[in-house]
C-alpha cells in the first residue's frame, strides 16, 4: 500500500516564506464572448500590450492566446523585489500548446508544454522572474510559440513574492 504525505513549507520550518505575498493580479472579466474590461491590481501598471490584432480573442468566455508566435505583454513596475514568483493559471493540450515566457526579453520558459482543462481544472505553472533592477518600463511577455498547433486559455496571471509550492512525497 502507497502512502503519501504532503509537507508544506511551513512543516519544513521556515514559517517567513510559508505563506507568499501576492504582489499583484492581471486577468480579463469577459461576457457573450467579448472582453469587458481587464482587472488589474498591485505592480501591474496598464493594459496588456499584444504584437498583432489577431494575437487573442475572448471566444468561449475564455482569455485566448490564438495566433502561433502571438504575444502578449504585461507591464509591471517591480522595485524593491529581487525575486519575483510568476504564476499563470491556464490550460492547454500538453505537448499541443506550447508557450514561451520573457522577462524585458530575456527567456524565462522556452517550449513549455500548457495542460489543464479551460472549463472546470486550468493548470498553474509557477515561474521565477529576476525582477532586480526593474522599475517603470519591465513586461513579462507570453508568446504562442510557433510550434503549437493549438491555442493557450488563460485565466489569470498573479506575481507572488515567495514560491509557495507544496511538496509531495511518495512512499511505498
Amino acid at each position: 500500500m502507497k502512502l503519501y504525505r504532503v509537507l508544506f513549507l511551513l512543516m519544513i520550518g521556515n514559517l517567513s516564506s510559508a505563506f507568499a505575498t501576492e504582489l499583484g493580479k492581471i486577468s480579463a472579466t469577459i461576457a457573450n464572448d467579448q472582453l469587458i474590461s481587464y482587472e488589474l491590481s498591485g505592480v501591474f501598471t496598464g493594459q496588456p500590450e499584444y504584437n498583432h490584432k489577431y494575437a487573442c480573442n475572448f471566444t468561449y468566455n475564455s482569455w485566448r492566446l490564438t495566433a502561433r508566435g502571438g504575444k502578449v505583454s504585461f507591464p509591471v513596475k517591480l522595485d524593491e523585489h529581487d525575486k519575483v514568483f510568476a504564476n499563470f493559471t491556464w490550460a492547454g493540450w500538453g505537448a499541443d500548446t506550447i508557450v514561451n515566457i520573457y522577462f524585458n526579453g530575456q527567456p524565462i520558459a522556452y517550449g513549455h508544454e500548457v495542460h489543464g482543462h479551460a472549463w472546470n481544472s486550468p493548470a498553474t505553472d509557477t515561474f521565477e522572474i529576476p525582477a532586480g533592477n526593474c522599475s517603470d518600463n519591465c513586461r513579462i511577455t507570453l508568446e504562442l510559440d510557433h510550434r503549437s498547433p493549438m491555442v493557450l486559455f488563460m485565466k489569470d496571471l498573479t506575481l507572488t513574492d515567495e514560491n509557495n509550492k507544496v511538496i509531495i512525497i511518495k512512499e511505498e
